[in-house]
């Protein structure tokens, strides 16, 4: 009875260990892309330049292709300057993004409008992953990080700013000259005064 159940035992034993290796327990390369929707222009200005950047990052381990990025900025609000269709759609394509590299790409649009902007997300569709036996993997979907709430001043609001920091910075310029300027004068007018004396004596 003991032998039976040793037997038995050793049996299914024996059987686990080979499904054990069938099992294969590397995993699959998967690209991860991620996107950073971000700005350097400030303060965004009515009817000028606003430059936005995408940045797209693969953190995976397999490249990613196929890859498409789509945003929006209403032609109601916005100028679009570029790779924009008329209804302002923003359409950007990369052929592949190798682990661990980035691509990025800027994009000019012009405030019609100031106040505050509600930044949109951009959506982002690409292939995660390599051919398997032919057949391709799912296309991932993803969404970039926002800008948030942009606030855009008006020309007239740009011009008074501009007109008060060029006045400061006059003032502050002479201030800044005077203590230089005045010993100056004074170390000229003595030696003028001192060459006058000495050639009248002559």
């Amino acid at each position: 009875m003991f032998s039976s159940l040793l037997v038995i035992l050793l049996v299914a034993l024996a059987g686990v260990a080979l499904r054990a290796e069938d099992v294969d327990y590397t995993e699959t390369p998967t690209a991860k892309l991620v996107v950073y929707k971000h700005s350097h222009t400030n303060p965004v200005v009515e009817g000028m330049d606003f430059v936005i950047t995408y940045q797209l990052v693969n953190l995976g381990n397999a490249a990613a292709t196929n890859i498409e990025l789509v945003d929006r900025y209403d032609p109601n609000s916005f100028e679009t300057i570029g790779n924009f269709d008329d209804e302002g759609m923003l359409s950007q394509n990369f052929e592949e993004i190798a682990p661990g590299a980035q691509a990025s790409f800027n994009v000019t649009i012009r405030p019609k409008l100031f106040g505050i902007y509600e930044s949109t997300r951009a959506r982002l569709r690409y292939n995660p992953s390599v051919q398997v036996d032919g057949v391709e993997a799912d296309l991932k979907q993803a969404q970039s990080t926002s800008l948030g709430r942009v606030r855009i001043i008006s020309k007239q609001e740009f011009s008074r700013n501009w007109q008060y920091f060029a006045t400061h910075w006059t003032i502050y310029a002479v201030l800044a000259v005077l203590p230089v300027f005045i010993p100056l004068f004074s170390w000229s007018s003595t030696t003028n005064s001192v060459y006058s004396l000495a050639s009248k004596s002559d």
